[in-house]
């Protein structure tokens, strides 16, 4: 059961990627929801180098521990679980590959100047995560399909980075406000399955929640389509608000929020996002070097 309070809930949290400590608070989080043990960390990992290399096709994948324990958290160290999480992770990067053509900070400047998407600086009342997709900011004239989705595979990979986040896992608050037919023109079926496959055991990153605020009857008709590659566990955790941002307020706090959603936390921006972004080029380029022979 997850801790109904825990340390930096609410808190200005700014994003770690580095080698932070985890203190005593997240330590005991990490064995109570992930079943994690410290002292069985290094054979897990040393586990995991061995599965990469029984297997050509993974030779481009890092080993490095920073990299391979998102997996096991992810799957709270099920091995078998934690080697398929991570054998989809390198098939989709390869099966969608045009998606992640512009995958690195450095090409995707552009597509983060439109504001569509950010991650809050303050963490939810459980010290989540949160990635906010703004629909409506989207001019699919100017920003393709492909670069959106670089965007915000960007943003996954940082948060992914955080081992506090590791631990919580995320929520998203996906605003449909301005969804038209212009977007859905854009969704083929390759696209959508890409999509789900990103929440649906291909990313090493635990969706906890997804608020759907200010849908509308197109957004019904897509959704009708998406519905069916939805697994029922992720049906399970999305939450439709409507127009109500008090229904939205009563999960995710205003005080954290961007004032676009209610919120007081002044206005949308990602930069915060953008500059630590920046300063992880070299890790990104290191992704693109993943290719999997299906």
């Amino acid at each position: 059961m997850e801790h109904e309070a825990c340390e930096n809930a609410l808190d200005l949290d700014n994003f770690q990627t580095g080698d932070e400590e985890l203190s005593e608070a997240w330590i005991g989080r990490a064995k109570t929801e992930l079943t994690e043990d410290p002292d069985k960390l290094e054979d897990e990992l040393s586990d995991m180098r061995k599965f990469l290399d029984s297997k050509a096709e993974f030779a481009t994948v890092p080993r490095d521990a920073k990299f391979l324990v998102k997996f096991l958290r992810a799957k709270s160290h099920d091995m078998i679980k934690v080697e398929e999480m991570i054998s989809r992770y390198c098939i989709a990067r390869t099966k969608y590959r045009d998606n992640f053509q512009t995958c690195l900070p450095s090409l995707s400047v552009e597509s983060f100047s439109h504001q569509i998407q950010t991650i809050l600086l303050h963490r939810d009342r459980v010290a989540r995560r949160v990635f906010i997709f703004r629909v409506g900011m989207w001019d699919p004239a100017v920003v393709s399909k492909e670069e959106v989705f670089s965007a915000n595979q960007l943003c996954l990979e940082l948060m992914a980075r955080e081992q506090k986040t590791q631990i919580s896992g995320i929520i998203a608050v996906v605003d449909m406000a301005g969804l038209s037919w212009s977007h859905w023109m854009q969704m083929s079926m390759d696209y959508i399955q890409s999509m789900v496959a990103v929440v649906q055991n291909s990313f090493p990153i635990r969706f906890k929640e997804i608020h759907i605020i200010n849908e509308s009857p197109i957004f019904q008709v897509a959704f009708t389509l998406v519905k069916p590659f939805l697994t029922e566990k992720m049906k399970q955790r999305l939450r439709f608000h409507g127009t109500s941002l008090e229904s939205l307020h009563s999960c995710v706090p205003a005080s954290i929020l961007p004032e676009e959603l209610g919120g007081n936390m002044g206005q949308f921006s990602n930069q915060g996002v953008v500059t630590t972004l920046q300063g992880m080029e070299e890790f990104f380029v290191q992704l693109q070097n993943i290719a999997v022979k299906q």
